[in-house]
């Protein structure tokens, strides 16, 4: 099974060795530089490109967004804070010169944080208690996506799609003072770990339009 996947390595890049050689050829007239902007489930982006090789594409971009949402579960009341801040570092490999696809791989750095404020529903007391939740500050990314800012005109659409491996989540939940707090406590961070056991993925779906420079 080894020894087939080298051969098909080999086989692969032997195929495209002449497209690649013809446009190294040609590569470094052009602008290296380009920015964004966009919007996905980082939240709003910017970000920078800078063309290292005919195929290769350093990638830099930062986003953030929050939303404050209130619901009610399990007949509790809660306020949701939902920050979200992120940075991420890619290097996008274009397989073939002029042509949009890409493949990326890298990290994404993550300040995201999850909060859940209890409002008191039952008299004086809520019986369930504050908490807030945060993933991997640094976790890998893969992804794929279409749009090459270095070809055609000088404003070109990119979309990309992805996921960056976070973990399990680091759940942190406050003691209160009422006469429910210690099995309040037990119970919220025994619920909340449990409800994102399953979660270690997080999803990167970005839409950018992108600005060449020189």
């Amino acid at each position: 099974m080894r020894k087939l996947f080298h051969v098909s390595v080999f086989c692969v890049l032997a195929a495209l060795f002449p497209c690649i050689a013809n446009a190294s050829a040609n590569f470094g007239t052009e602008s290296r530089w380009a920015a964004s902007l966009g919007l996905g489930t980082t939240g709003v982006t910017a970000g920078l490109f800078y063309r290292e090789t005919p195929h290769f594409v350093a990638n830099l971009d930062a986003g953030g967004f929050a939303v404050d949402p209130s619901f009610s579960a399990g007949g509790e009341n809660y306020h949701m804070g939902i920050r979200l801040l992120s940075a991420r570092l890619t290097e996008d490999w274009y397989p073939f010169w002029h042509n949009n696809l890409f493949l990326a791989a890298g990290v994404l750095f993550n300040g995201d944080k999850f909060s859940l404020q209890p409002t008191a529903t039952h008299g004086d007391y809520a019986f369930a208690t504050p908490a807030s939740f945060r993933f991997s500050p640094v976790a890998p990314y893969l992804g794929i996506g279409w749009g090459d800012p270095f070809t055609g005109s000088r404003w070109t659409f990119r979309v990309e799609a992805g996921a960056a491996y976070e973990g399990s989540p680091n759940v942190f939940v406050t003691m209160g003072a009422d006469p429910y707090a210690a099995q309040a406590y037990q119970a919220e961070k025994s619920s909340i770990s449990a409800a994102l056991g399953g979660y270690h993925w997080y999803p990167v779906v970005q839409a950018s339009l992108v600005y060449r420079f020189g």
